[in-house]
């Protein structure tokens, strides 16, 4: 811990000076800096720089315990092959945007894809070049919708679905066939 630069004092242009204080993890990984800026010429008295020594470690495993429940929420939402959401994960979504159109009004629709002779590429071609064709799919959907709004999923192993939010079928129409168009030039391009 002593080859760390912290804690550390800057002296700014602003008039101010900044103490920097390490956020440590049990296995002394920085995990965060926490920075106090003051007014330069005054000091940090001693019993304060204490109560920070003492908040410093319960600050660290706050943002740690953040950090690991992010990791667990992702690995519970996310397929790990596709990084698109999951099944369970797009059924609490749907749920979610029914109560939403019964309650504000409003439309959605559901854009189901499913990949065509995709038995016939793992046969012939193998898993490895299986799982290389869902990740492109899912690449051509991710680049497909609108981020933070619509949501990509996984629905099982070679299908996937589309919920979009404030979207009426000829809004969904117009997608599919984009999706179609660009998936059949890819996969020209491809081969």
């Amino acid at each position: 811990m002593e080859s760390l630069p912290f804690p550390a004092y800057k002296e700014t242009k602003s008039g101010f000076s900044c103490l920097c204080l390490p956020l440590l993890s049990g296995n002394s990984q920085v995990k965060g800096v926490v920075v106090i800026a003051q007014k330069r010429g005054s000091p940090l008295p001693a019993d304060r720089l204490q109560t920070l020594k003492t908040l410093i470690p319960l600050i660290a495993a706050v943002v740690e315990a953040s950090l690991e429940n992010e990791r667990l929420i992702q690995l519970a939402t996310r397929d790990d092959l596709t990084d698109l959401y999951t099944r369970r994960y797009f059924e609490t979504r749907l749920q979610e945007e029914f109560t939403r159109v019964r309650r504000h009004g409003g439309v959605f629709s559901l854009l189901m894809v499913d990949i065509d002779h995709f038995k016939q590429i793992n046969d012939t071609c193998g898993y490895k070049e299986g799982n290389r064709v869902l990740q492109e799919v899912s690449k051509l959907l991710s680049s497909s919708i609108r981020k933070e709004i619509d949501i990509p999923c996984r629905y099982n192993g070679k299908q996937f679905i589309l919920l979009l939010p404030n979207t009426n079928v000829d809004g969904a129409s117009i997608l599919a066939e984009r999706i179609r168009i660009t998936g059949l030039r890819r996969y020209k391009a491809f081969r």
